[in-house]
């Protein structure tokens, strides 16, 4: 970054936390003479505050001091017509009912206004509607966040790994998919399948179902799986998808005797074609999904799954923001920062 061509107003503490290898909290609380950072650290980058002309946004300070004891809930766009649409509802539902429970309300936008295509981040925050937010997004823009880091905006981040940005940097609460498709592939193995297909949601939110395969991939070498007899196939994550997918491969999935479903929508599907074709789940081919969705338990035989852990998380990620908000940060000294493992529930497909 070249000094001499900056300007106030471009400086941000973001530039300055870059400059000195440190977080950007530790640089708000250097600028606010917080007596949790050392002498040496603070002096390091008031020298360098004063070398760019940063100047500290007064509007922003007054912002960050008043409460309005509402959580912004920000999401993408995706999740409203993705077919695992279930266990994010599901989690959107466990989120309002913990933070109602510590007396937050909660307002649920996109990230991005969808008529004006603008930030709804960014007009929360110059509003002044949030004491913090909950981001359930794999692909919150830099932008968004430099809005956040700038205004001092609490924030955790929830489910997803987000692409762009660096995770070590920020509080959040995940689920491990690369453990949960790991999981699944071993209990098919265990369950005597040694020939298995997974089904791959590919949706551009995220990487999780990449980890899941991942996962999946793992197992199937522990297992000493042959690569051809662990096949993985791209689809939409629509019931429709899995359902075309059985009548169009049946003949390759008759010489199979495993399905990894990476969401449980597409092993209800999967379950219903393959009835079509005469084939028996358990007895001919078992099937594990992902999510414990309510489409786990709709239609018997009820699905073998992998519960991923929404109760935990959204306990842990409302708890951690009302932290935040409280005590400004000032007396939070390390991020919290937790992968929590899924578990299986065993059902009637396997």
């Amino acid at each position: 970054m070249c000094i001499a061509g900056r300007s106030i107003i471009s400086v941000t503490i973001k530039d300055i936390a870059k400059l000195a290898n440190v977080s950007h909290t530790t640089v708000s609380r250097c600028l606010n003479d917080s007596p949790l950072i050392s002498d040496k650290t603070k002096n390091r980058v008031l020298k360098i505050a004063k070398e760019l002309n940063y100047e500290v946004n007064s509007s922003a300070r007054s912002l960050s001091t008043k409460k309005t004891g509402i959580i912004g809930v920000i999401y993408q766009q995706e999740l409203e017509d993705f077919g695992s649409s279930a266990y994010i509802n599901e989690l959107f539902l466990e989120l309002r009912h913990n933070l109602e429970t510590l007396q937050l309300d909660t307002i649920l936008l996109e990230a991005i206004n969808p008529d004006t295509f603008m930030s709804n981040t960014i007009r929360l925050i110059r509003q002044h509607k949030v004491d913090g937010f909950l981001l359930i997004h794999g692909q919150i823009s830099p932008n968004d966040i430099t809005y956040i880091n700038e205004y001092d905006i609490p924030a955790v981040q929830v489910h997803f790994k987000p692409d762009y940005l660096d995770l070590n940097t920020m509080d959040y609460y995940i689920t491990d998919n690369i453990r949960g498709g790991y999981i699944a592939a071993k209990h098919l193995i265990e369950r005597g399948c040694r020939k298995i297909i997974a089904l791959e949601c590919s949706p551009n939110i995220g990487k999780e179902f990449e980890d899941r395969t991942t996962g999946f991939k793992n197992a199937a070498k522990e297992g000493r799986l042959a690569e051809e007899d662990c096949m993985v196939f791209k689809m939409k994550c629509k019931y429709l998808s899995a359902y075309h997918f059985v009548h169009e491969h049946i003949e390759l999935i008759r010489t199979c005797d495993g399905i990894f479903a990476q969401a449980d929508i597409l092993a209800s599907a999967c379950i219903t074609a393959l009835k079509e074709h005469g084939l028996r789940v358990p007895g001919d081919i078992k099937i594990v999904g992902y999510d414990d969705s309510f489409y786990s338990t709709l239609v018997p035989p009820f699905i073998t799954t992998i519960h991923q852990p929404r109760e935990e998380i959204t306990v842990k990620a409302c708890n951690r923001i009302l932290d935040l908000i409280k005590t400004d940060g000032e007396e939070i000294k390390s991020l919290e920062q937790e992968q929590i493992e899924p578990y299986l529930i065993i059902r009637e497909t396997t």
